[in-house]
């Protein structure tokens, strides 16, 4: 009885009971018909079986051909989904070992927790007071977007230093530390910071770089009222060997120029007005490695080159 049962649970694959009795029925049936019928012919009755015979094979064989289509179409389906199934392992895994780098770092890792620290509190806080559920979620997608971006913007090659006064401090950094052959910047609107003590300090770091073999070009960009401040300006820089030039932004507004440096042709920095301030002597800035960057602000540079006047130091000077 139990023998029964289990033989009971064994699933019938009707297709394949059908694709093997189908034939033998066809070949029974034609041999019964060859043989049924008296006075005929033995060749007839050789034909006929042989017949039944062929047709039932062919006939067995389009259904065996139609479970190999079915069976090779299930393959390739479970062949697909294993594959999406490695590379979602093999995506988790990067996103896992950034997760992991990250640890190795404590003061990432400290930041990591403070950011899982936050997402917590902040969910906890929206469910405590409903009414607060949906300025929670706009929160959370907020620094979420904000991560997200600063995550591009490294991907790339480009960092935004949004802080006037690193940015002030970065400027002095960048021009002794990073080139070793040669420095091309544009001045614009930059009067208030060349007459400034910053501006001064910036000078002379100036010196040293100059000292140490680099060689500096500078473009100024005048606007109006600003070429008697800028002659004492540019014959400061003049006198310690910086190459100046000088053009009336009038004459180049079309190129749309903008405070900008490039380091040994590898990284460029741009400098950016804030409304937001209220001293002109900061800036925002933008620092970018990205090569067809570089090549468009070296381009721009050389086309400023081409209609500038070069600064010579005062004779009274």
């Amino acid at each position: 009885m139990s023998l029964n049962k289990e033989l009971s649970r064994i699933p019938i694959d009707w297709v394949n009971v059908f694709a093997v009795i189908t034939p033998i029925i066809i070949v029974g049936g034609g041999l019964f018909f060859s043989y049924s019928i008296d006075n005929i012919d033995k060749n007839i009755q050789y034909i006929s079986f042989l017949a039944s015979v062929i047709f039932g094979i062919s006939f067995a064989n389009a259904i065996r051909h139609i479970l190999l289509s079915k069976s090779f179409l299930l393959f390739s389906q479970s062949q697909n989904d294993f594959i999406s199934k490695v590379e979602n392992e093999i995506d988790f895994n990067k996103r896992s070992n950034t997760i992991l780098s990250m640890i190795s770092n404590n003061s990432d890792f400290d930041s990591l927790e403070q950011y899982a620290k936050w997402l917590n509190a902040n969910r906890q806080f929206g469910s405590e007071i409903p009414q607060l559920s949906d300025l929670c979620n706009w929160q959370r997608s907020e620094v979420n977007k904000f991560l997200a971006d600063k995550a591009g913007e490294c991907k790339e090659h480009e960092l935004v230093i949004d802080n006037a006064v690193k940015e002030l401090v970065t400027n002095t950094t960048l021009l002794t530390d990073v080139p070793k052959k040669t420095v091309i910047a544009v001045s614009f609107e930059d009067t208030v910071f060349w007459k400034s003590e910053e501006g001064l300090r910036f000078l002379d770091a100036h010196k040293s770089v100059i000292n140490k073999g680099v060689e500096i070009t500078r473009i100024f960009v005048i606007q109006g009222g600003e070429r008697k401040d800028l002659e004492i300006v540019m014959n400061a820089q003049c006198g310690i060997g910086i190459n100046v030039y000088e053009v009336e932004y009038s004459k180049v507004k079309i190129l749309k120029p903008q405070d900008c440096v490039i380091y040994d042709n590898v990284l460029v920095r741009r400098g950016y007005n804030n409304a937001n301030l209220q001293n002109d002597l900061f800036k925002m800035a933008k620092l970018l490695a990205t090569p067809s960057v570089i090549i468009s602000e070296l381009d721009k540079a050389q086309a400023l080159i081409a209609v500038s006047k070069k600064w010579e130091v005062c004779a009274d000077d």
